[in-house]
Parts: structure tokens; C-alpha cells; sequence
């Protein structure tokens, strides 16, 4: 995440002079932070023909994280504006098979 966060204050830096020449100043900036919590839910499936010629049931996980965002506007005074936005959501998943032979597997 700080790689993430690191390249996106370069390309704001970079990008500065020219937002600038455009009208844009930090008077006119509008900034949002948001932070949520994704609860975690749980769906079964079957997985039938023509993809299995026996039926294989199962269940997906969806694991429980917090999610952030930022989000800054710069407006113009001819109603014409930028901008940049950063989310960034973990929660990762698990994948369950009942029938035999039983296994799981989870995707960070």
C-alpha cells in the first residue's frame, strides 16, 4: 500500500504544473476521506453438467475487511474541474467443496 500511495503523490506532484495552468488552485479544492467496514456473507453453489458430470456443492466465503477512499476535486470557475481518486478494499474470499473429496481453498 505504501508503494501505491508513494506513486500516486508522484503523479499528483507531476501533474501539479499543468492542473495549475488550467485555473486550479487549492481554493477551489473539495477533498473526501472515507472509511467502511465489508461484512462477511456466505453463498452456496452446485456446480452441475455440462461443466461436471456429478453434481459438486459447495460454498463462497467473503471475508470480512475495512475499506478506504480518498477522493479530491479542484473546480474552475468556467464549471470545469478534475478529479483523482484512491480506493483500496481486503477482504480476501474462501471457497469451500463439501462433496467428496472435501477441500477449500481462499484467495487472500
Amino acid at each position: 500500500m505504501k508503494r501505491h500511495l508513494l506513486m500516486t503523490f508522484l503523479v499528483v506532484l507531476t501533474f501539479t504544473e499543468g492542473a495549475l495552468a488550467q485555473g486550479l488552485s487549492i481554493k477551489s479544492a473539495e477533498l473526501s476521506l472515507s472509511v467502511g467496514e465489508t461484512t462477511s456473507a456466505k453463498k452456496t453453489f452446485t456446480i452441475g453438467p455440462p461443466q461436471s458430470a456429478s453434481p459438486i456443492n459447495g460454498d463462497m466465503q467473503l471475508n470480512s475487511g475495512m475499506m478506504y477512499e480518498a477522493r479530491i476535486n479542484f473546480f474552475t470557475t468556467n464549471r470545469i474541474g478534475s478529479e483523482v481518486l484512491y480506493g483500496y478494499q481486503y477482504s480476501g474470499v474462501t471457497f469451500n467443496r463439501s462433496t467428496a473429496p472435501a477441500s477449500s481453498f481462499s484467495v487472500p
